[in-house]
């Protein structure tokens, strides 16, 4: 699985002298390059700033015809990215009202688009777990964003209700804490989390 979407912070783009304006075209250009390299021995492919003939992409990807390839966003722009380019929807930080609706208009942009089948989803969340974070610290290094948070319970009942929506892959981010609250929340997660899940 690869993950991709085209950016929001406009100070990354600065620095790296690409204009802002920009990024969806050269996202767009890069998703049809990576593509290209995947599943052809000797790709021939022109867009509007690049120009790929007489090179050899090895080695090829594992995965046949090529990794899947989930885009982030939730702007049409996204969506459309997504119907034209990927396989699947990588949501970011959303309660299940939000997903539901995300994933409703994907889907139809996917179906608008000519795709056969449906678009693998997925989503990538903060969580804290109750005991193991420090709230007033975790919360402001994530602050605006939808969180997986409260007892081991709460969160196991949050995220079955992300299976119910056809969310077929969660990211979780432990990060925002320190390390022995990241490995306490793995801990967790393996133990606690996890086997409910799977039933």
């Amino acid at each position: 699985m690869v993950g991709a979407a085209i950016g929001w912070l406009e100070g990354e783009f600065e620095t790296l002298g690409v204009p802002f304006r920009e990024r969806a075209s050269r996202s767009d250009e890069a998703l049809e390059l990576m593509r290209a390299l995947w599943t052809q021995a000797h790709p021939k492919i022109q867009t509007k700033r690049h120009r790929v003939q007489d090179v050899v992409f090895s080695p090829m990807p594992l995965q046949k015809p090529r990794p899947p390839l989930y885009i982030g966003g939730s702007s049409e722009g996204a969506f459309r990215r997504i119907a034209r380019l990927g396989d699947g929807w990588h949501a970011s930080s959303m309660n299940h009202e939000a997903f539901r609706q995300g994933a409703e208009t994907v889907r139809r942009f996917w179906k608008d688009a000519g795709r056969e089948g449906a678009p693998f989803l997925s989503l990538r969340i903060p969580i804290l777990i109750d005991g193991v974070h420090r709230p007033a610290v975790d919360m402001g290094l994530i602050r605006g964003r939808h969180t997986l948070s409260g007892s081991v319970k709460q969160i196991v009942d949050e995220l079955r209700g992300f299976q119910a929506l056809d969310c077929g892959h969660v990211a979780l981010e432990v990060s925002y804490s320190t390390f022995p609250a990241i490995l306490e929340t793995i801990d967790l997660l393996a133990d606690k989390v996890q086997p409910p899940l799977a039933d």
